[in-house]
């Protein structure tokens, strides 16, 4: 029998305080190791949210049913953009 984690929707954040994105930046970049894409946020799934809830709801629309919502917050720099809105509103839908 396989052994997996659990189902997981990846929230990709992009933005950072380290670098621009572009790539002409990149070395002089404090982080250089980066793999994020700042600049295109509107593929599939990709956007702007104005709200904790848009978001949150956004991530949900994804959930398939499999086990409890899981979602693994990354990308960009997360504590950046993660705030106190965001995480009471993701727990109150039983994110974990």
């Amino acid at each position: 029998m396989p052994i997996r984690g659990p189902v997981a929707v990846f929230c990709r954040f992009a933005g950072c305080n380290l670098w621009s994105g572009l790539e002409e930046d990149r070395t002089t970049a404090v982080c250089r190791f980066c793999d994020t894409e700042f600049v295109g946020i509107d593929g599939p799934g990709g956007g702007k949210f104005d709200s904790p809830e848009n978001l949150t709801n956004h991530i949900l629309s994804f959930w398939n049913g499999v086990d409890e919502p899981f979602v693994v917050f990354t990308g960009g720099e997360p504590l950046l953009q993660m705030d106190d809105k965001l995480v009471r509103h993701s727990k109150r839908n039983m994110l974990r």
